[in-house]
């Protein structure tokens, strides 16, 4: 009974694992196409950063309104994005990247809309 179990929990607990996994790499989330969820900016020197852009597609067939992208590191903070973004019309969102610490960092911003309850995770990798 026990090994039963003990079988079953790592059963759900790697399936959990996976499902995590594959939802960082969808690139389709609700009325949002990303060209990309994830952007590895290799090796940041010196102190002037990076900008990075996620390049997005609106394929619902109505306007999209973008509330919020919010950062969760002062590491990554967002530089511009539209408001609004017509149907069938793509966006960017563009970040300023400037870790601080040495050594590599993988931060992220979420972007909440009209159109969807859960905000989408992007998320900067890179080595400082």
């Amino acid at each position: 009974m026990k090994t039963i179990c003990s079988t079953l929990l790592l059963l759900m607990v790697s399936a959990s694992v996976s499902f995590a996994q594959q939802n960082d790499t969808l690139r389709t989330i609700g009325p949002f196409q990303w060209n990309e969820r994830v952007i590895d900016c290799g090796l940041i020197s010196g102190y002037e950063g990076k900008t990075v852009k996620f390049v997005f597609k609106n394929i619902s067939t109505k306007k999209l309104t973008i509330k919020s992208v919010l950062s969760t590191s002062g590491d990554v903070m967002p530089y511009k994005y539209p408001k609004e973004v017509a149907a069938g019309e793509t966006g960017e969102v563009e970040l300023k990247v400037n870790p601080v610490h040495s050594g590599s960092f993988s931060k992220s911003v979420m972007v909440t809309s009209d159109e969807i309850a859960a905000p989408t995770r992007l998320t900067v990798k890179g080595s400082h």
